[in-house]
């Protein structure tokens, strides 16, 4: 059952956990400017359209008015054959970046799965000692109540009487310190999960 919680962690994580999240975004921002810088091999193409009316009134000498009314278009090309190789180093920065982004996505997703794992195991492991201490303080609770009863009946002294008093109390520490680790725990776990808020 540990592989299947193991499986149910990793997907948990990958969908769910904001680190992980962010720094897929991070991978999708680079890939976009990657694109975008590799658009610079290409030429950059313009156009444009216009209508409109123009009205001008001359003298004697030229044409008495000039009056048009309608449609400009026009489309321009520009390639920029030489610019010192900027758009390969752009580009190569682009990729380079690229795959940083990559490698800490991955790099993130790892350490906050190992994170999990861990803290799940823990979790086990703090189980198992709070069954175990459950179990321990029910034999602190009759060896007091057994040394308390031999303590009124003068079997035994005031000093062994706190001694068991003070086993016990140690135990209920130990018992509510578990509680309290089991509880944090929990919470970091269900944190690296990104499920603590649902």
């Amino acid at each position: 059952t540990t592989r299947y919680r193991v499986a149910e962690l990793k997907s948990d994580v990958e969908a769910n956990n904001p680190l992980v999240q962010l720094s897929d975004k991070g991978v999708e921002v680079a890939q976009k400017q990657y694109q975008v810088s590799s658009t610079g091999r290409l030429p950059t193409i313009n156009a444009f359209a216009n209508y409109g009316y123009f009205n001008q009134e001359n003298d004697l000498q030229q044409l008495a008015e000039i009056e048009t009314l309608g449609y400009t278009l026009g489309v321009g090309i520009r390639y920029n054959i030489f610019n010192g190789g900027r758009t390969n180093r752009g580009i190569q920065n682009a990729k380079l970046n690229r795959d940083i982004s990559q490698f800490q996505k991955e790099e993130t997703r790892d350490r906050v799965l190992a994170d999990a794992v861990k803290e799940y195991n823990n979790l086990i492991l703090f189980q198992g000692q709070l069954e175990r201490e459950e179990e321990n303080i029910n034999t602190f609770r009759e060896s007091y109540t057994r040394t308390e009863e031999r303590f009124y009946n003068g079997k035994v002294s005031s000093l062994d009487l706190r001694d068991a008093q003070n086993a016990l109390l140690n135990a209920e520490i130990t018992l509510n310190n578990l509680k309290a680790d089991i509880m944090k725990s929990s919470i970091r776990l269900e944190s690296l999960k990104g499920t603590l808020l649902k």
